[in-house]
């Protein structure tokens, strides 16, 4: 999760070009801008160094500003990164694998996945939640 100031935005994608970053799943090898970095969903990049999840916010209000507060500073040496403390990865991770979609709704394409895992004689993976779509 990135700070969406220009300034940030800007490192950020200085960082992505040395990466060679480019839309995952998109045979015209987008390679990000700006823009990309201003909203409020999740970018998701492959690199020549293997997949990249950047996101924008978990929820609406829910960006880096947020999530600062909410996080440690691990040190290593020299290096430093923040991450975030364990009971809201938690909370995170509960509403990330809770049954409804991010609306509050019922999420059709996690009741399709168990369908086709039930019809495939998967009855273990019918119970997974949160699975990919």
């Amino acid at each position: 999760m990135h700070r969406r100031t220009p300034e940030n935005i800007e490192r950020l994608l200085v960082v992505l070009r040395a990466v060679d970053a480019v839309k995952r799943a998109d045979s015209r090898q987008l390679q990000p801008t700006s823009s990309w970095f201003l909203g409020r969903g999740h970018i998701l990049l492959d690199t020549k160094d293997g997949p990249l999840d950047v996101l924008c916010e978990f929820e609406l209000g829910q960006d880096y500003d947020w999530l600062v507060p909410r996080s440690v500073n691990i040190t290593r040496g020299a290096q430093s990164i923040q991450v975030v403390d364990l009971p809201t990865l938690i909370e995170l991770k509960t509403k990330a694998t809770a049954p409804e979609g991010p609306d509050g709704h019922p999420d059709p394409r996690r009741d399709a996945r168990r369908a086709n895992a039930r019809r495939w004689g998967w009855p273990h993976l019918s119970t997974l939640r949160g699975s990919p779509p």
